[in-house]
This record gives C-alpha cells, sequence and structure tokens, in this order.
C-alpha cells in the first residue's frame, strides 16, 4: 500500500508540473467521459435495465401480424386471445389490455383519468403486491360484477391524498355511459415502470367494454404474457405458430392471413428508441476513443521529452516494470479525475436530453445509482490503460548510456512517431463516421420539415368533443348532434371552412384496419384485403384545401338509409384496383355492410414518424358510420387559428355544456413537432461530431507542432541548402496530411458497412445519401489539410543561423 500511494504522490506532481498538457488532457478526458456516463445513464435504464417484476426475462409480448406485413404488429380480438389462452401450453398467463380514457367527476369537477383495461391474468403477468386491498379476479370480469377499478399509486397519492381508507370508496367515471365504480386496491409504483402503463391512472376489468364482443376481426387488445416454467421463447413461437395455422384453417375468414410473433415484452416495447439510444452509445464511444487517441498521442510526446528522466531512474537502479507502472498510475490517476469531473457533466447532460428530447420511455425511472458509477469507474480504468499503454511500450525501450547522453526532448524515433500518425488516422477514421451520421441526421430533418402531408396545413386547426353518452344514445343521435355543431362552427367569424373526422390526418391516432372483398376480384389465397377506415362528414376534403381528383365527395343525401358509398385514396387504387376504373367498385364487408366507391383523393399522411409513407384508406360518410368521439377540423386564416377555435370552443359549449372537448391543436405545429425526434438526433449526432472534429482537428494540429519541434535543425540545415517552402511545408505536415487521407479512407469503408446497419436499426435516419458521405468525406478531408497547413507555415519563420548555434 505505501509503495502505491508513494506512485500516486509521485503521479500527482508530474501531473501538476505540467499544467498544460494537464489541463488539456482533463478537459479532452472530462468530455468524453462525461458524454459517455451521461447516454449510459440513460440507456442503461430504458434498454438494459429488465422489469421490476421477478422472473423478468420470461414475459413476452405476443402480437397478431398480417403475412404480407410481418413487421406491423396489432393486438388480437378478445376472442383471440381466449382461443391462444386455452390452445397454448407455453404459457403460464396471458392478458389482453387495451388503452381506456376516462373521465372523473368529483364534487362537479371533470378531469381526466387515463386509464386501462386488462383481463385478470395482467398480475399473473406482472406479479405485483397490492399497497392497499386486492387485485383483480376472474369475477370481477363478468357483466353485473365488473364497476371495480385499481389505483396506481401515485394517483392515489395526488387525488386522494394517500389516503389509507380508500378501499371501499367509490368515484364517477365516463368512457361511454357515466357509472360508479368501487375501488378495490392501490397498485406499486412497479407496475407503472411498464412502458405501456407509464401514464395509467386506473384499472378496470376488460369486459366494462361495450364493444368486448364485436367479433374475431376486432384487434384491440394487447397481448402480454409470462412464459411457462421450461419453456423458452422459441419453443412459444413454434407453439403459436401451430396455433396461427389451426385458426387460420377454422376461420379462414378472418385469421387466413395471419400469423403469431412472439417477443421480449421490453423489446416489444422500447423497439425503436432501444435501437436510436444503441446507435447514441456507439457515437459517444466514438467520441471516447478519438479523445483516448488524442490525449494518448499527447501522452506519449511528453513520455518521449522524458526519456532522460527515465534513463536516470533505470540508473539509479529502477526496473522498467516501475517506470510503466509510473506511466499507468498517471494515466489512470487523470482518468479519475477526469471521471469526477465527467460524471457531474454527465447530470446536466441527462437533464437536457429528457427536458429536450422526444419523449422516451421509462425515462422516470433514470437515475444516477451503483450501476451507473460501476460503469464510470470501469471507464476510467480502462481509458487510463488506453492513455498510457502506447507511451509504456515505446519510451521505456532505450540504451541506457545513449539515453542518458540525449538532450531532454530530443528527437522522437521513426517507432513513435509512426504511432502517433497511427492514432492521427484512427481519430479521422471515427470522426468520419460521426460526421456522415450527423450530415445524414440533418438531411432527415430537412425531409420532415419539407415533408408534403398531402394538404396545406396552414391555418387549420382540430379540436377532439367527446359528447355525453346518456344525452346521445343512438347512432341518429350522435350523427344529428355532429351536424348540428359543424352548422354552428361554420357561422363562426373567421372560419373559412370546416368539418369531422374520425382521426386528423398527421395526428397518428384512430387508425382502424378493416378487412373487405372486392365484388368481382376474388382475393389472391385467401388473404383479404385490408385499408384504414376513417369518417368524415360533407366538405371534409375542401377543408384540407384538397379536392377529390376523381369521382364526387359526400354530401347531405349520403344519410344512413341511402346507399352505403366509400372515397378511397390513391394508395388503395394503386394496390387493390390497380386496372380498370375505381369508381362504382363494390367492397363487401364482414358485417355484411356493402359498399360502392364513389370518390378518389388524395394521398394524405396520418402517421409523421421517420419513414412515414401513405397507407391504403377508406372514408365513409359520417352520417352512415357516426362515431362517438370525433375531431373537428377548422380551416381559418393562419395568424388568427388560435383565437378562431376559442371561439368555436364556445360555439360548440352553447350548443351543450355537457360536450367535452380536447385542446385545439393547430396542424402546422403536428409538423414542428414531428420534426422533435429527428432534430434531437441531429442535435446529439452534430454534438459529438463536433467534438470528435475538434478532438481530430487537435490532434493532427498537434502532431505537426510535434514533428517541426522535432526536426527544427533537419528543417535549418535544410532550408541553409536552399529548400523552398513548399518543401518545408511537405516535410513538416506532408506525413500528418497522408494519415488523414488514409485515415478518411478507411472511416469511409467503415461508414459505407455502418450505414447498412443504421438503416435497419436506426429507424430515425433516412438510408445514407452518396451526397451526404461525400460531403463528410470533403469537410473533414479540408479542415484536415487545414490543421496540417497552418502549424507547417510555422517551419517558414525558422531562422537557420538561431537554429544552428542553439544546437
Amino acid at each position: 500500500m505505501g509503495a502505491w500511494l508513494k506512485e500516486v504522490r509521485y503521479a500527482a506532481r508530474a501531473l501538476r508540473g505540467n499544467r498544460g498538457f494537464t489541463l488539456a488532457a482533463l478537459l479532452t478526458m472530462s468530455v468524453a467521459i462525461g458524454a459517455t456516463t451521461g447516454v449510459f445513464t440513460i440507456v442503461d435504464t430504458v434498454v438494459f435495465r429488465p422489469l421490476p417484476f421477478p422472473a423478468p426475462d420470461r414475459i413476452v409480448a405476443v402480437a397478431s401480424v398480417r403475412k404480407d406485413a410481418p413487421a406491423r404488429l396489432q393486438g388480437a380480438s378478445l376472442e383471440e386471445l381466449r382461443d391462444w389462452q386455452r390452445q397454448s401450453d407455453a404459457f403460464a398467463a396471458l392478458c389482453g389490455w387495451r388503452d381506456w380514457p376516462m373521465i372523473r367527476y368529483d364534487a362537479g369537477r371533470a378531469e381526466g383519468a387515463y386509464g386501462a383495461i386488462a383481463t385478470p391474468e395482467l398480475f399473473q403477468v406482472f406479479p405485483v403486491r397490492p399497497v392497499l386491498g386486492r387485485l383483480l379476479t376472474a369475477d370481477d370480469d363478468r357483466p353485473g360484477h365488473n364497476a371495480v377499478v385499481l389505483l396506481t399509486y401515485d394517483y392515489w397519492r395526488q387525488q386522494f391524498a394517500a389516503d389509507p381508507a380508500v378501499v371501499g370508496r367509490t368515484i364517477v367515471l365516463e368512457r361511454g355511459p357515466r357509472a360508479t365504480y368501487t375501488i378495490i386496491g392501490v397498485l406499486p409504483k412497479t407496475i407503472n415502470e411498464v412502458p405501456a402503463f407509464e401514464d395509467v391512472k386506473v384499472f378496470a376489468p376488460s369486459s366494462i367494454d361495450p364493444d368486448a364482443a364485436t367479433g374475431r376481426e376486432r384487434r384491440n387488445r394487447m397481448v402480454f404474457a409470462r412464459l411457462a416454467d421450461r419453456t423458452s421463447m422459441a419453443a412459444a413461437q413454434r407453439d403459436m405458430d401451430v396455433i396461427a395455422a389451426r385458426l387460420a384453417q377454422q376461420y379462414p375468414k378472418t385469421n387466413a392471413d395471419r400469423q403469431i410473433r412472439v417477443q421480449r415484452a421490453i423489446d416489444y416495447e422500447v423497439g425503436p428508441t432501444a435501437d436510436t439510444l444503441r446507435a447514441f452509445l456507439a457515437a459517444v464511444g466514438f467520441v471516447l476513443l478519438i479523445a483516448c487517441a488524442n490525449v494518448a498521442g499527447l501522452q506519449l510526446a511528453r513520455a518521449l521529452a522524458r526519456r532522460r528522466e527515465f534513463s536516470i531512474r533505470q540508473a539509479l537502479g529502477g526496473s522498467r516494470a516501475a517506470i510503466v507502472r509510473a506511466l499507468v498510475t498517471e494515466s489512470a490517476l487523470l482518468s479519475l479525475l477526469a471521471g469526477a469531473i465527467g460524471m457531474i457533466a454527465s447530470r446536466w447532460l441527462v437533464e437536457i436530453v429528457l427536458a429536450s428530447g422526444p419523449a422516451l420511455p421509462r425515462a422516470g425511472a433514470v437515475h444516477f445509482d451503483a450501476r451507473v458509477f460501476a460503469f464510470t469507474f470501469l471507464l476510467c480504468l480502462g481509458s487510463g490503460l488506453l492513455l498510457a499503454l502506447p507511451a509504456a511500450l515505446l519510451t521505456t525501450r532505450f540504451e541506457l548510456v545513449k539515453a542518458l547522453k540525449e538532450q531532454s526532448g530530443s528527437v522522437a524515433g521513426a517507432p513513435a512517431l509512426r504511432a502517433r500518425m497511427l492514432f492521427v488516422g484512427a481519430q479521422v477514421a471515427l470522426a468520419l463516421v460521426l460526421l456522415t451520421g450527423a450530415v445524414t441526421a440533418g438531411q432527415t430533418l430537412v425531409r420532415q420539415l419539407t415533408l408534403n402531408p398531402g394538404f396545406d396545413p396552414s391555418g387549420i386547426a382540430t379540436t377532439q368533443l367527446f359528447p355525453p353518452v346518456p344525452r346521445y344514445p343512438t347512432r341518429e343521435a350522435i350523427a344529428a348532434l355532429y351536424a348540428r355543431i359543424l352548422d354552428e362552427v361554420r357561422a363562426v367569424p373567421g372560419v373559412r371552412a370546416a368539418s369531422a373526422v374520425s382521426a386528423a390526418p398527421l395526428s397518428g391516432e384512430g387508425r382502424e384496419p378493416e378487412e373487405f372483398t372486392i365484388e368481382g376480384r376474388p382475393a389472391a389465397g385467401r388473404a383479404r384485403p385490408e385499408a384504414d377506415a376513417y369518417n368524415v362528414a360533407p366538405g371534409y376534403f375542401q377543408t384540407l384545401d384538397a379536392p377529390l381528383h376523381r369521382g364526387r365527395d359526400f354530401t347531405g343525401e349520403d344519410t344512413a338509409a341511402a346507399p352505403h358509398v366509400a372515397i378511397v385514396n390513391d394508395t388503395f387504387v394503386r394496390r387493390y384496383l390497380p386496372d380498370g376504373d375505381p369508381l362504382h367498385a363494390v367492397l363487401r364487408f364482414e358485417d355484411g355492410d356493402v359498399v360502392r366507391i364513389v370518390g378518389v383523393c388524395r394521398d394524405f399522411l396520418h402517421s409523421i414518424g421517420p419513414r412515414a409513407a401513405p397507407e391504403a384508406e377508406m372514408y365513409f360518410p359520417y352520417s352512415q358510420r357516426p362515431r362517438w368521439a370525433t375531431m373537428i377540423v377548422v380551416r381559418s386564416s393562419t395568424a388568427g387559428a388560435a383565437s378562431v377555435m376559442a371561439l368555436v370552443r364556445d360555439r360548440i359549449r352553447g350548443i351543450d355544456p355537457q360536450i367535452r372537448s380536447g385542446t385545439p391543436v393547430l396542424m402546422a405545429d403536428r409538423l414542428t413537432r414531428s420534426a422533435r425526434s429527428p432534430r434531437f438526433v441531429v442535435l446529439l449526432f452534430g454534438v459529438f461530431a463536433a467534438v470528435a472534429l475538434l478532438l481530430s482537428v487537435v490532434g493532427v494540429a498537434g502532431l505537426v507542432f510535434y514533428t517541426l519541434t522535432q526536426r527544427t535543425r533537419e528543417i535549418a540545415i535544410r532550408v541553409s541548402l536552399g529548400a523552398t517552402a513548399r518543401d518545408l511545408r511537405r516535410l513538416v505536415g506532408g506525413g500528418a496530411f497522408l494519415a488523414v487521407l488514409a485515415g478518411s479512407v478507411v472511416g469511409l469503408s467503415g461508414t459505407v458497412l455502418l450505414s447498412r446497419a443504421l438503416e435497419s436499426t436506426l429507424r430515425q435516419l433516412d438510408p445514407l445519401r452518396a451526397s451526404g458521405l461525400a460531403a463528410a468525406w470533403a469537410l473533414l478531408v479540408a479542415l484536415g489539410w487545414l490543421a496540417c497547413y497552418v502549424p507547417a507555415r510555422r517551419a517558414l519563420t525558422i531562422d537557420p543561423s538561431d537554429a544552428l548555434r542553439l544546437e
């Protein structure tokens, strides 16, 4: 222990004696370690940490998928869920759930209570012990016994003041009909650590859904399951493949084109986000490697300047191992100090990412704990070894007598120079990968900001309406209510046009795929066509300023008693009616409804994800398929949209004060918010790439400066013999620029290979473009040339007589 403390004191004196090197190295390593620790803290919580339940690796998600779209995961109908439960032996429990937003009424005040309805097996899949009361049972899921709810821990504390006597009390909730529910228990906080349940306030039995038995095609239940003991996920997948084939035989109309996929629950919940975070962790790892290469180069130059010191220590009886140990101790101490500073900086980085970035699953659980500290400690030790290794290998092999005769700081030698060239090339290669990622992310952001949704979003605003069901219990009453609302809204000053839709474009909500057959066109095999269904009021396409380009629009004559009609989009026509006239084609649905196509509209983007593309869509008249909740779409002047929507909400309240309306949303704001995720990717990749470029340029410039100082006498002799300025620049900076070019070529090859992996994993980014790759390469080479040229020009200022006299 005493010897070790002596080494630490010696290392501290050595670092204190060279403050310029110490400050530069501390700054470089602190930034790199802090960024790595911060990103790891987030990735560890979101991706690597298991769910906080017993045997979390046994929890899986089970999804229904179409054979022709295996990446598009869907839920299951209750009928399918019961089939899976009866026929599968691979699971100890299967549960079905769906989100179920409700309104809570308390002392005349209405507030949102985001809920979920689930089958009782939910708490077998996610075993928890209630804080108070009991969990749901099978008896609670029977009609007549299902007016019960469970509160989540935070909701109990916030809304019920953590009252221990809350069990047995009643609350009034509304989703559909307003009803009184009995509180039977309070759940622990761990249930909200499941990403799907992060915002849930209350859990209720699945059977309170009035559409609980609407058919096998209503796949509106997400499914979680717990694997049975000694059953692997691969075995469970094989079991579900058999069940899928069996159901296809039994129910060809609804299951012939269906497969069942089993995957880890955590992967299902954080899939695309996990890919992005892993890419960020790899990117910041590149930054750390570049920082280590940079500081290792500085450490090598410093060690070479200390060869005389090391030779004296060896002459006095010190061993080579002792010298290596001293260098490693210095580097480890430097890394640990940088790690301490980086830990403080990483807290700021995490706060900035969580505050300004897109919403992350499990964000509430992100915190610094022993895992993060252990990771940072190991990171510091590993970095310390990387910093010390080149200097230890290249500066401790010397001939003692020759070294003692050398002046301090004498010529480095070819091996050390080659090592520093290798460091520079590696830095440049890694920096190019990050720079290409930043350029690609920038291209993605530009595309997102210039996204064409298929209509002009300026001046369009939407608000969702929730009428009280007891006052409008029938489809006819709902349809009449919305017709009256639209008449009133169109009369509001400033409103240019208004209509209604079941789910507005760009919202990413309300997608309800429906299967159908086309009269006279039998489906290929047993698969049935599928398209997303939306209900709209007359004037919807004019409100979007996107008139139909074939056929007619809906009118007031398309009532419930009239023949049922539909409008389809261009993607629908290309996919299902590529040859012939789509107008007057007849669609037949599972419920027996027969619908005739009367118009074709443009493609609209209903989803604004990173690679959003139009889907096949069908639009039906609202009067023929009314829905309880819908969206009012209003077009007004862009400048006055907010004030117009305030008048619209007042007018709606005047019709019926009990109609609850959502917060108005400007369509242009939806587009802006859609760019938040790619903007965040650009920000992080840009910061990492900027740091990597800075470190690389500094490393190149440092190499050139070092070469200049080591070859001063040689340069003086060459100048005396008539060397030109060009000769001197090539002598001093040529080797470093060759290292830049070699590193850029290696980085170019690596970037092409890496881009293929990024296309499949980092879905926030568009595929790599040749123009972006060329721009990144040109920028890096230009900066590398500048980093070589500017220091090399100092060779022209050397006075040969002064340099030779000093020698």
